[in-house]
């Protein structure tokens, strides 16, 4: 009799009472593939593009204990997800194949990886020059409204007359721990975006890396085509005193010489020195190129 006591069990649930019972077991997702997808999720296998190199950077954990290799590629985890979509039995693998197995980035980092296949544009953190690197991109980039704002920064007070200050040192700091905690963010199309152009480097270091960059080469006074416009650029500063008391000057010899000595080291000065872009860079471009 034990045996029968499940159906009068059932008997005694009534028309109602067996209807609930009968819509819970229809509700149940059928196999991994509905399951995840009245989660609200798309599979990763219908987006394409970079998305496994995504899911691996981020969730490799979890796809070296769902495969059993040590170092699994795209191709292992994708495999291992497709493998289990018909599944039936999926409770005990569920929850990680919601990371794995499914378009859902969870991180600013792992979104431009989907887009891009890398983070390669961006400042790497093993660079020996990442320090001057993030320098050179704020100095350039904190003109954009806004920016000083989203990453925290705090210019110093000017002093009026004096050489502006712009702490580049400590701007770099601050902009490298905001890309790094921003990239571990969750993500959205606007702070990605800032991501990519904050964190990213400029294409060059120096003033004349700068000056090649936007093709002024042949601008410069310096270039023995231009001898003329050196020689009347030197005489219209040589009585200055903005340039006879100019402590850039390692030489100061009152003669046309002086002033393509000058323009040749001065090129040669970083962005990521304190004063280079504010301060010396204008005086460069007085002094040193031919007005287009």
């Amino acid at each position: 009799m034990a045996k029968l006591l499940p159906i009068f069990a059932l008997s005694g649930l009534g028309a109602a009472g067996f209807g609930g019972w009968y819509s819970f077991s229809v509700l149940r997702p059928k196999d991994l593939k509905q399951y995840l997808e009245w989660q609200g999720f798309e599979l990763a296998s219908e987006k394409g593009g970079h998305i496994w190199k995504s899911i691996l950077d981020e969730h490799k954990s979890i796809a070296v204990s769902r495969t059993g290799k040590s170092d699994p590629s795209e191709d292992d985890v994708k495999s291992w997800c497709s493998s289990r979509l018909s599944s039936q039995d999926y409770e005990s693998f569920k929850d990680d194949a919601s990371k794995i197995c499914v378009n859902n980035p969870q991180t600013v980092r792992a979104k431009i990886i989907q887009k891009d296949g890398s983070i390669d544009s961006l400042i790497k953190d093993s660079s020996d020059s990442k320090d001057k690197e993030y320098r050179v991109s704020y100095i350039f980039k904190k003109h954009i409204e806004g920016v000083l704002e989203l990453i925290g920064f705090v210019p110093p007070e000017q002093e009026k007359g004096q050489e502006i200050q712009e702490n580049i040192e400590e701007a770099g700091k601050i902009l490298e721990a905001w890309c790094k905690k921003s990239l571990a963010s969750k993500p959205d199309d606007v702070l990605v975006d800032d991501v990519k152009l904050l964190c990213a480097p400029m294409k060059f270091k120096t003033i004349s890396e700068l000056i090649t960059n936007q093709n002024e080469k042949n601008l410069l006074l310096t270039d023995s085509q231009n001898s003329q416009e050196l020689t009347k650029k030197y005489e219209e500063i040589k009585e200055k005193s903005s340039w006879v008391n100019d402590l850039t000057r390692t030489k100061k010899e009152q003669k046309e010489g002086d002033l393509k000595n000058w323009c040749e080291e001065i090129e040669k000065k970083e962005f990521s020195e304190e004063g280079t872009f504010s301060n010396i860079y204008p005086k460069f471009r007085f002094r040193c190129l031919k007005a287009k």
